[in-house]
């Protein structure tokens, strides 16, 4: 709990400070430390993901972001904060054309609203007036523009390759590839037919891997990819 602390409130400062990718950083750390109980819930973990996320909105990285509140909600973060997550969530759905998500994420920030009781008469009324006219506008949104942005938002996801006729002999390769043998030259690879500009011919999983030490912050262990914004191993 002592370094996730001290991480977060690193994190606070180079926030504060305008330093977006210091106070990523710090956050991110201090999510790695953060203490778990045995049920997965957190107010540490949650408060410091919620951190996060605000830094994420602020670069403008929303997918993170969205990530970020949606499990802070999930980890114990205090009812008495909460319409702050969800106004948040409303602006990152809102970007994405999501009106129905926003208008329900507004909801529950006027909601949550009511129940914010250390939050002053004065900032309140702010932030309800806010609330309320963001609700509205989305509310107001005609049914024919909401088909329309609903449209928009389908996009094809891009998933793992995969090789189309595989090589009975070399499965993890495509049929369009043979090997053979030649006294002199050795075994050497050729093409069975014409192969296409950009087409898959091999896909293979390895029997072992892991990152080095110094990549272990910032990178995925399974597939290896930077991470924006990393989270600790449940186990």
């Amino acid at each position: 709990g002592a370094e996730s602390k001290k991480m977060k409130e690193a994190g606070n400062k180079a926030y504060q400070d305008g330093q977006d990718l210091q106070a990523l950083t710090c956050y991110s750390q201090a999510i790695i430390f953060a203490p778990m109980n045995e049920d997965g819930k957190s107010k540490e973990f949650s408060i410091c993901l919620a951190n996060r996320s605000a830094v994420l909105f602020s670069l403008k990285w929303y997918q993170q972001a969205a990530d970020d509140i949606e499990l802070a909600l999930l980890s114990g973060y205090p009812d008495g904060l909460a319409y702050k997550l969800y106004e948040r969530q409303g602006k990152i759905k809102a970007f994405f054309k999501d009106v129905d998500g926003a208008c329900e994420s507004y909801k529950l920030a006027l909601k949550f609203l009511e129940i914010a009781i250390k939050l002053k008469d004065e900032r309140r009324k702010k932030v309800l007036f806010e609330l309320q006219k963001s609700l509205k506008f989305f509310q107001d949104t005609p049914a024919s523009v909401r088909a329309d942005l609903k449209k928009a938002r389908q996009v094809s996801k891009v998933g793992t390759p995969e090789v189309e006729e595989c090589n009975p002999l070399y499965p993890a390769m495509s049929k369009s590839v043979s090997f053979k043998y030649q006294a002199g030259r050795g075994r050497y690879a050729v093409a069975t037919r014409d192969i296409k500009v950009g087409e898959t011919i091999l896909v293979e999983k390895p029997i072992v891997s892991h990152p080095l030490p110094e990549y272990m912050a910032q990178n995925c262990a399974a597939c290896f990819k930077t991470l924006q914004a990393p989270l600790p191993c449940t186990t």
